[in-house]
């Protein structure tokens, strides 16, 4: 028998107004990227992440280790660590599946890096997840 994730409603919530607010530049490759100018830029995962790490005194992200990859959030640059999933209670670290139609059905951090914007991909989070 397969388990069925059910996401926390109050880290959904969270989640989804986070990328609602405007407060967050959308970018695509990596969890978060910090630009030279210090301008930070997440995915829709690394939005999750900054919210995990503000509400559970988690570690934060840490400046990546080679320039244009990445910053880590518990060593992961791109998905979900295992403990940030399992907090948010998805089935995957890339955040899930997303059908797009009827046929054709992606993961989230796809269409986010395929440049959907984060009001699509919170209103698809609030009605699916």
């Amino acid at each position: 028998m397969t388990k069925r994730f059910k996401m926390d409603p109050t880290i959904k919530l969270r989640w989804t107004r986070a990328l609602s607010s405007g407060e967050y530049k959308q970018g695509v490759g990596f969890l978060r990227v910090v630009r030279p100018n210090g301008e930070r830029i997440y995915c829709c995962l690394g939005v999750l992440c900054e919210l995990h790490a503000r509400e559970t005194g988690g570690p934060g992200f840490e400046p990546a280790k080679v320039k244009g990859t990445g910053d880590l959030y518990m060593g992961v640059n791109n998905v979900l660590p295992e403990p940030v999933r399992k907090w948010a209670g998805l089935s995957s670290t890339r955040g899930g599946l997303v059908a797009i139609d009827e046929e054709t059905i992606k993961e989230l951090t796809t269409i986010n890096d395929e440049g959907v914007d984060f009001q699509f991909i919170s209103d698809w989070i609030e009605k699916n997840l």
